[in-house]
């Protein structure tokens, strides 16, 4: 490709040219695909900032490395003859798929390139206008060039930051879900202990009361006097106590059900059960208070108390 060699110092015998390293990426045996297309991108700062030319390569047309090299070369120099000093440019292969898997960069001498550099102006107003003229230029070139750069920057920034906010809004959801799977097992735990609870106060109770009744069941069952008849009294009149209130014993008295004699013994005695009832919470409470032993604590017992 020796029409390239001689056109500046982008090529060179040492090194590689276009068209081989064209041929190379059409006939790469590492890709999954064969070369679908390869395009010429402008390079600012190292940067692709725009797509100058894209050849299709599988549309049945078959291209010569040779012919394709000289195809991007000369698209590269069109680009750059009205722009000032060496222009960058790269080559990128496609297999396929959206985003490039081979790159080739290279240089085109712009309208200031090598053959020019010994450029002056004459030595009089109109060529300090025209030295002026070209500086201006030069910095509108940079300026561009620079702003270009920043856009780039701030367009990968902000893709960044948004992938960054869309990855912690799924980490959020994710967590969320454990905090509420999390939740809803202790609140079903709570809910089972209470029903333990529940059911064993329930039957706590029913075997209080059975024991209470006990003495006059056992005495009738057996026909004699197992229990001393003061016990089954006494376990008659508790029994009446947690279920029998004074004002319904009153309204018994009232329909001359219960008489008031009987009625009145039988509301003394009540009364007196429930206050010997209350003393004896009441001193339950007062022990737990004063002895620790009594008022188990899972807390103090993991710590040794």
């Amino acid at each position: 490709m020796a029409d390239l060699t001689v056109r500046g110092d982008t090529m060179s015998r040492k090194r590689k040219t276009l068209d081989q390293w064209i041929a190379e990426a059409l006939n790469d045996p590492d890709k999954a695909q064969p070369c679908s297309a390869i395009a010429l991108m402008y390079v600012v700062n190292g940067i692709p900032v725009k797509e100058i030319h894209t050849t299709r390569l599988l549309n049945g047309v078959a291209w010569k490395p040779v012919d394709l090299a000289n195809l991007m070369f000369g698209k590269a120099e069109v680009y750059a003859q009205d722009l000032n000093g060496v222009q960058h440019f790269m080559l990128q292969a496609f297999y396929g798929t959206e985003k490039p898997e081979a790159f080739q960069p290279f240089k085109v001498n712009g309208e200031l390139g090598m053959d020019q550099v010994m450029q002056s102006e004459t030595p009089d107003a109109r060529g300090q206008t025209s030295q002026g003229m070209r500086h201006i230029e030069a910095m509108m070139q940079m300026n561009f060039q620079q702003s270009s750069m920043l856009h780039v920057r701030m367009a990968t920034m902000f893709e960044t930051m948004a992938n960054m906010n869309i990855r912690l809004m799924a980490e959020n959801a994710d967590a969320f879900e454990v905090v509420k799977d999390l939740m809803k097992a202790q609140i079903q735990q709570t809910h089972e202990m209470r029903m333990k609870e529940l059911d064993f106060t329930r039957s706590t109770n029913e075997r209080a009361a059975l024991m209470k009744i006990a003495p006059a069941l056992v005495n009738t069952i057996a026909g004699t006097e197992v229990f001393p008849q003061a016990t089954e009294d006494t376990a008659i009149v508790e029994t009446l106590a947690e279920h029998v209130t004074p004002e319904q014993i009153r309204m018994l008295m009232g329909m001359n059900v219960i008489p008031d004699k009987a009625g009145g013994l039988l509301m003394a005695r009540l009364d007196k059960y429930m206050k010997q009832k209350l003393q004896n919470e009441e001193r339950l409470k007062q022990l737990q208070q004063e002895s620790p032993a009594l008022n188990p604590d899972p807390e103090r017992d993991a710590m040794g108390g």
